[in-house]
């Protein structure tokens, strides 16, 4: 199954309940969290949306929201790819910026009960 790419915004209407688009952002991921539908992201995305809540909900809801995204990394629920990897200059065997990123030696994500993706997700914005 191909992953579903989460730009910053999704993220964001995910995350931030009082987000115009919260309630349709948490009702689509609950359907792909239903199906068990890999999620990818890029180590920009995430920067720009910790910066995000950062400075409109604090430091301390960004931490949060950060250890979410850790927690999904680490149960291979949402894999983080760098973004200068997804570049074209990459595709020639270029090496970029993160050229040492870990590699996982199992690229399929793990299917994700509905309730806890849901749990992940409620961080209380």
């Amino acid at each position: 199954m191909k992953p579903i790419f989460v730009d910053t915004g999704a993220w964001i209407a995910i995350a931030v309940a009082r987000d115009e688009m919260h309630q349709p952002a948490a009702a689509y991921a609950a359907q792909l969290a239903q199906r068990s539908v890999p999620l990818l992201t890029t180590n920009y995305v995430l920067s720009e949306t910790y910066t995000r809540i950062r400075y409109d909900d604090g430091h301390a809801r960004a931490l949060a929201f950060d250890a979410i995204i850790r927690e999904m990394t680490r149960k291979r629920l949402l894999t983080v790819r760098c973004a200068a990897h997804i570049r074209p200059a990459r595709q020639s065997g270029a090496k970029g910026p993160c050229h040492s990123e870990r590699r996982s030696s199992s690229t399929a994500a793990r299917p994700l009960e509905r309730e806890r993706f849901l749990a992940l997700l409620a961080l209380g914005f």
